[in-house]
C-alpha cells in the first residue's frame, strides 16, 4: 500500500509538471502568435490608410477632369480687354476715353486704328463691364477738381452708370485713385459702347498713365468686357 501511494504521488507531480511544460509552450507560441497578429494588423492598417489615399487622389484626378472637360464646354468667347498708354485729362462737357492698345479681344470688334473710342458688339446677351481708369489732377494743380466716367450706348448716356472722383484743396496733386465702374448689361447685335469722362474745371483731371521704369506701364484706363450669358 505505501509503495503504491508512493508512485501514485510521484505520477501526480510528473503530470503537473507536464502541464505546466505545456502552459509554458502554450503561453509563449500564444504570445509570438499574438505579437505577429498584432504586427499584421498594423501593417493592414497601413495598407488599408494606402489604399484609401489612393482611392481620394483617383477621386481629386476625376474631380479635375470634370472641371477641365466642363471649362472646355463653357468658354467663354467673346470678350475684350483694352487700355490706354496716353494720359486723358477731359473737357467739362464730358468725352469718350480713348483705348489704343488691345490686350486681347474675340467675338467683339474694336479697331483704333479706325476709331479709338467706339466698341462694338456683335452678338446679343448679357455683358458684363468692368472699366477702371487711374486718375489724377494735373501737375501743380491743387484746387478742387472731380472726375467722372460713364457709359454711352449708341450715342445716348446710359442711366445711372456713372462714378466720380473728387479731390479737395488740401490734397496733393500727385494723389491718384482707381475708379471702378462695373455693369452687367443686354445687349442686341451691333450696339456701340463708348466710356465717357468729364473733368471739373474742364482739363483739370483725368485718366493719367505712370511709367516708374521698374514695373509694368500703369495704364490710364483698363477695360475688360466679357459676355456671361
Amino acid at each position: 500500500m505505501t509503495k503504491r501511494r508512493k508512485n501514485s504521488l510521484t505520477d501526480n507531480i510528473w503530470v503537473k509538471v507536464a502541464c505546466t511544460i505545456v502552459v509554458l509552450v502554450v503561453s509563449g507560441v500564444g504570445a509570438v502568435v499574438l505579437e505577429r497578429m498584432g504586427s499584421l494588423q498594423t501593417e493592414l492598417g497601413s495598407l488599408g490608410e494606402s489604399v484609401d489615399r489612393v482611392k481620394e487622389l483617383d477621386g481629386i484626378k476625376e474631380r479635375v477632369i470634370r472641371l477641365e472637360v466642363t471649362a472646355g464646354q463653357n468658354t467663354i468667347t467673346d470678350h475684350a480687354q483694352l487700355s490706354s498708354a496716353v494720359s486723358q485729362f477731359p473737357d467739362i462737357d464730358g468725352i469718350p476715353i480713348e483705348l489704343e492698345l488691345v490686350d486681347s479681344i474675340s467675338g467683339i470688334e474694336f479697331d483704333p486704328r479706325r476709331s479709338r473710342t467706339k466698341i462694338r458688339i456683335t452678338s446679343r446677351g448679357e455683358y458684363l463691364y468692368l472699366i477702371a481708369p487711374q486718375v489724377q489732377r494735373v501737375e501743380g494743380f491743387t484746387d478742387p477738381a472731380c472726375v467722372d466716367v460713364w457709359l454711352r450706348i449708341n450715342g445716348k448716356d446710359l442711366a445711372n452708370s456713372s462714378v466720380r472722383q473728387c479731390w479737395s484743396a488740401d490734397t496733393d496733386w500727385e494723389a491718384t485713385s482707381v475708379l471702378i465702374l462695373q455693369a452687367t448689361l443686354p445687349m442686341r447685335e451691333n450696339d456701340v459702347v463708348e466710356i465717357m469722362t468729364r473733368s471739373t474745371p474742364a482739363h483739370k483731371a483725368g485718366a493719367v498713365a505712370i511709367s516708374t521704369g521698374d514695373i509694368p506701364l500703369i495704364p490710364s484706363v483698363i477695360v475688360a468686357i466679357l459676355k456671361v450669358g
